[in-house]
């Protein structure tokens, strides 16, 4: 990969030059797009994926420093760590300068590369379907921290629905772009134990089925082994509710009349699946089908997650939970500097056991 290098013949750094990787390190770990608006999220996706919302650096005089270095370094260093990156040099840091140090070319072209690496590189993703993605909105396992937030529990039995929403409360759209560019995600993993009926055992092989879901910046995904995702990426979400992913279903499916199949991610590179088939729209499941849908959206600060249980009208028995979770970076501080994750508020707006539910 070639150097971003200094003026050719010389090894003297000028001010534009360091301008423009400041501005590539602020971009990835702080925001050039602070004040942004859900009514323009989709117009300003390629704009809106960039930022994690923490401090900016800056510049401390006119004059270039091993301060205005270090600074950049540091902001560098901390974004190696948050997404595991290893540089194409070798190493995960870039080694600081040292007071009274003369700024040299190779000053210049490990910040230059390493934040060019971390914008225009990519790796595959997935713990269900597999694609790829940037390392600017990546997130190492080693820095991930999984929580739980609610369990929306039935013990009741069923017949022909259950309805359940969770709504994430953020500080303000900003924070929910941060939290999704960070590598972010919502995890929804529905179980049934218990089941003696007829319904409640077929019922029982649907929900184990799903596994996970999780919805990230590039849209759902799942775990599990059988069940039909749709195209719903961060940038697509709007302030109504959209299908995001629907289940197996029971013996009572009449299929889809309008659905043209799933096969799989291969290869997500920016604002395209490669081989996600395209969902034409479905006239209508049977009536009376066992199955399970999750519907996603946005509304200004605020993420909707609507899980649908469908039943055939025959009793549902056993216990039936939703395990709400997120997967946040954790906390990385470094020479004072820190990178910090908001993680959002949370209400269980509809639960298992509301009137709409029978």
């Amino acid at each position: 990969m070639a150097h971003y290098d200094v003026t050719a013949g010389t090894d003297t750094v000028s001010q534009t030059q360091f301008t423009t990787i400041y501005n590539q390190v602020n971009k990835v770990f702080s925001d050039l797009y602070p004040s942004a608006v859900s009514t323009s999220l989709g117009l300003n996706c390629a704009t809106y994926t960039f930022g994690w919302g923490n401090r900016k650096s800056k510049q401390f005089s006119q004059k270039v420093t091993h301060k205005d270095w270090n600074q950049l370094i540091v902001r560098l260093n901390i974004a190696l760590t948050h997404t595991g990156y290893t540089l194409l040099s070798g190493g995960n840091t870039v080694t600081l300068v040292a007071r009274g140090e003369t700024i040299a070319a190779a000053h210049y072209n490990a910040i230059a590369d390493g934040i060019n690496e971390i914008i225009t590189q990519s790796t595959a993703v997935g713990a269900g379907k597999t694609y790829t993605r940037y390392y600017h909105n990546y997130l190492d396992s080693a820095q991930a921290e999984l929580s739980a937030l609610t369990t929306a529990t039935r013990t009741d039995s069923w017949q022909t629905q259950i309805i359940t929403e969770l709504r994430l409360s953020f500080s303000d759209f900003d924070d929910v772009r941060y939290y999704f560019n960070a590598g972010c995600d919502v995890r929804i993993t529905p179980t049934t134990t218990g089941a003696t009926t007829a319904a409640g055992l077929e019922w029982q092989a649907i929900v184990a089925s799903i596994g996970t879901f999780y919805y990230n910046i590039d849209g759902p995904n799942y775990t599990g082994t059988t069940g039909n995702l749709y195209w719903l990426p961060f940038c697509d979400l709007t302030d109504e509710y959209q299908l995001a992913f629907v289940s197996g279903v029971g013996t009572g499916y009449s299929g889809y009349s309008g659905y043209s199949g799933y096969s799989g991610y291969s290869g997500y590179q920016g604002s395209s699946y490669s081989a996600y088939s395209s969902y034409s729209g479905y006239s209508g499941y049977a009536s009376l089908t066992q199955r399970v849908k999750i519907w996603v959206k946005l509304v200004n600060n605020l993420v909707y997650f609507k899980i649908e249980y469908y039943g055939t009208g025959d009793p549902i028995d056993g216990t039936q939970n939703i395990l709400f979770q997120l997967r946040s970076g954790a906390d990385i501080a470094n020479r004072g500097i820190k990178h910090h994750t908001t993680k959002p508020s949370w209400t269980l707006i509809n639960d298992m056991e509301s009137s709409d539910d029978s």
